[in-house]
């Protein structure tokens, strides 16, 4: 079994090295047209090296054993532009002996530069920001290079002019493009109707047959078929390696090569967008999941191999792989027969290459480059939306009329104006609530409850989001200065702008923060600013947001947003005196106000116990018996969870008159929380016991305890409802 599979692996890795050959030459005869076309040879075994450096590279490296690392397709066309713009470039400066070096020297350091990037992007572990990358420009992008391609493939064996219909219905030039076009239109129909990873091989080499058949049978030599342009013209091959001597750098134009930045660029932005996208797929191919950033790591390393040597940037190929699979090379021996493969053709049969005709060169170009169209053009006017699609067809025109580098500029342009405007799409304001839906973590007095679910309308809370720029803080400024001017703003005295989820504040939308500070400042309204991390508040202070406590209209920050909210209802019930008062009431006036009973209350006294407690002191612990409920009379106690990442999460804070502990006793269960004792207390505890005693003594009495305790959990019940309802 193993011997069989390993049989498989072989044979995989054959088939594709061969179909790997034939993509490679057509390539490189898209590369190396025009000017270039002399040095069509040397083309062939620079994209043969670099085919093998980073195959080989992603064999070793990758997390998954069948992966194929190998030049893209999208990329071509960018690399076609790049060399051509070069030869044009140093032929008006009367240099046209340094072209070639001068182009492969350009090639090494894109692929350097892609590399570096790739190894970078992998290492930070930023592999997740393509997915903010716009998947119609994207598209837009991958049509144009569809249409290079096409454009490519009908032309190959001589550039035709596309703004002269005359030339191109001559008889001399129809025989030069429709053979590629006919062949490249045959190849994808027939791929559509048996879509099996052999067929495009299958139908090459049936080419090979058919050609050389004609051939035979009208008695032409080769000679005379590449004299009349039905065989690739080629020079003498270069040896294999080194294609480029270092001793070329002294004829290197490197002003020349700077000047194809944007072309360098755009080729590592497609990689990095390939890799990201094709890695995602295969994933979902060999159902196994693979480090994206390891994989970047690999195809960077590939790359920086494969710019030494004067070769193009690949990464990893979900076609390749797909075939791969799909033929049973799922070990990395398959990718060592692969460059086997190669290597055999460069060494032993590399002038083999010159007995390929042009129209399967130039078809396989045609192949591909209407598979990307179809794709892209024709079956995403089905999966996008209308605006999407519109966004796909503008950048493929850019790339027809002016180019694709023009046609990946345009789309990046477009980028930003998209995502400004989806993003202006988006309200800043993640929920919004007064005080009366949200209450602190601290349980109060049941009287000075009321008084603060009498006041609290002047307590408006926001929950901001996202990131916080000039167009969303200005957004931001005109809801609350609505607010503000609205009949219902005249009650308000307190803003609480939440920033937890706000993931970024630029500059300009920090001034527009001193605006607020105005706005609020004339209409008496305090601002309180919680959640926001170091650096936000960083970037407040330093535009003196934050106010002295002694002053008229405070401007305060704390880190969490139910510190804000027990801030605000603190200064709603200093304004009312009301917190003053609530420490000096006795236990027989709790229960009075709460039963509506003076008598009632006098009866129940006896059956507490009043008990003192030191700071951290635990009242009960959880899982314990919830044989008791408790009224706080002065401190403070808190309620303390186990939190899931370790530690413990302070739920809610009790303070003097509050009511505790009467969920476990009414449930018969155990305590589903611990309580600690925060501040030096004072409690009364009614234990089950008691309370029944109560009950069989004073039953009327002990029914309107009850009631008062349902009307409380009822009332909690109805703030948490209402604040949940606010997050739905």
């Amino acid at each position: 079994m193993k011997f069989q599979k390993n049989i498989e692996n072989i044979l995989a890795g054959i088939i594709r090295g061969i179909l790997a050959i034939f993509a490679t030459i057509a390539l490189a005869a898209l590369i190396f047209s025009g000017p270039l076309v002399e040095y069509l040879s040397t083309g062939i075994v620079l994209l043969l090296i670099s085919t093998v450096v980073i195959a080989l590279g992603g064999t070793l490296g990758s997390g998954y054993p069948g992966i194929i690392v190998a030049l893209r397709s999208a990329t071509i066309p960018i690399f076609s532009a790049m060399a051509a713009k070069i030869a044009v470039t140093m032929a008006a400066q009367g240099q046209e002996a340094d072209v070639l070096a001068t182009v492969i020297a350009a090639f090494g350091i894109t692929s350097i530069v892609t590399g570096l990037v790739l190894v970078l992007v992998g290492q930070f572990g930023l592999g997740r920001l393509v997915r903010y990358f716009p998947y119609p420009v994207a598209g837009g992008i991958f049509a144009g290079g569809g249409f290079s391609l096409f454009a490519g493939g009908v032309s190959v064996a001589q550039p035709i002019p596309w703004n002269d219909l005359a030339i191109w219905l001559s008889p001399e030039i129809i025989q030069q493009w429709a053979p590629p076009l006919i062949f490249g239109v045959f190849l994808y129909v027939v791929k559509r109707q048996w879509n099996q990873w052999f067929v495009i091989l299958i139908l090459l080499l049936l080419g090979f047959a058919v050609f050389y058949t004609f051939l035979w049978l009208s008695g032409q030599t080769l000679e005379v078929a590449r004299a009349s342009g039905w065989l690739l013209e080629l020079s003498d091959f270069p040896t294999l390696f080194p294609v480029f001597d270092f001793d070329d750098l002294s004829r290197v134009h490197w002003l020349t090569v700077a000047g194809q930045a944007g072309n360098i660029g755009a080729i590592v932005m497609v990689c990095v967008i390939l890799l990201l996208i094709d890695v995602t797929a295969i994933e979902i191919l060999v159902n196994r999941e693979l480090n994206p950033n390891r994989e970047l790591k690999v195809a960077g390393v590939a790359n920086l191999a494969c710019g030494l040597c004067g070769g193009c940037a690949g990464v990893q190929s979900l076609p390749d792989t797909a075939s791969f699979y799909m033929s049973g090379g799922d070990r990395r021996l398959a990718g060592f027969a692969f460059v086997a493969c190669i290597l055999t053709v460069a060494f032993v049969a590399i002038n083999f290459i010159s007995m390929f005709p042009v129209f399967i060169v130039g078809g396989l170009l045609v192949y591909i480059g209407i598979d990307f169209l179809l794709q892209w053009v024709w079956m995403a006017r089905k999966e996008l939306p209308a605006s999407d699609y519109i966004v796909v067809l503008l950048i493929l025109t850019v790339c027809i009329w002016q180019g694709l580098l023009e046609g990946i500029i345009f789309g990046l342009l477009l980028s930003v104006i998209l995502f400004v405007i989806n993003y202006s799409r988006l309200t800043s304001i993640r929920s919004e609530y007064t005080g009366r839906d949200r209450i602190s973590h601290i349980e109060r007095d049941p009287e000075i409850r009321e008084i603060l679910d009498h006041e609290s309308d002047c307590i408006l809370i926001m929950e901001v989001q996202g990131a916080l720029f000039f167009g969303t803080a200005g957004d931001l400024m005109g809801v609350i200065r609505e607010k503000l001017t609205s009949p219902a703003g005249l009650r308000l005295k307190y803003l609480i702008l939440d920033l937890k989820h706000v993931v970024f504040m630029d500059t300009s939308s920090v001034t527009l923060f001193s605006r607020l500070a105005q706005v609020t400042e004339n209409h008496g309204v305090s601002v309180v600013i919680t959640g926001h991390d170091e650096r936000m508040g960083k970037q407040l202070e330093g535009i003196g947001f934050f106010t002295k406590p002694t002053s008229r209209v405070h401007r305060c920050q704390f880190s969490q947003l139910n510190e804000g909210i027990a801030y605000c209802e603190d200064r709603i019930l200093d304004d009312h005196k009301a917190s003053r008062l609530a420490g000096t009431d006795t236990l027989e006036g709790r229960l009075g106000k709460m039963l509506g009973d003076e008598d009632a209350a006098r009866q129940m006294v006896p059956f507490f116990q009043r008990q003192e407690h030191a700071a951290e002191d635990w009242l009960f612990r959880h899982g314990d018996l919830g044989d008791s409920l408790y009224i706080v009379d002065s401190g403070t106690v808190s309620v303390v969870i186990d939190a899931a990442y370790g530690g413990e999460h302070v739920v809610c804070v009790y303070t003097s008159g509050a009511i505790l502990g009467e969920m476990a006793v009414y449930m018969e269960g155990p305590r589903t929380a611990s309580v600690r004792v925060e501040t030096p207390s004072v409690l009364y505890r009614l234990d089950t016991e008691a309370l029944q005693h109560f009950q069989l003594r004073y039953p009327e009495s002990a029914g309107r305890f009850h009631a008062a305790i349902v009307k409380m959990i009822a009332a909690r019940l109805d703030r948490s409802t209402r604040e949940l309802q606010h997050h739905l």
